[in-house]
């Protein structure tokens, strides 16, 4: 939505070349997704877990 706003005060040529740029960096942005696929839940489950602490070893003195 932003970069609607920011653009509106943009000369024609240099909107039509940020648009385009726009346009081509989302679409070479989707082409790995499509290729290698989106990651599987059980990967994205892992990468929110918070990290549980290690035990606390209690030696003997």
């Amino acid at each position: 939505m932003l970069f609607i706003v920011f653009s509106v005060g943009l000369t024609a040529n240099t909107a039509f070349l940020l648009w385009i740029g726009a346009l081509l960096a989302n679409v070479l942005g989707l082409i790995p997704v499509l290729v290698i696929g989106p990651p599987s839940w059980s990967t994205i489950n892992r990468s929110v877990q918070e990290e549980q602490p290690p035990p606390q070893h209690q030696g003997a003195m």
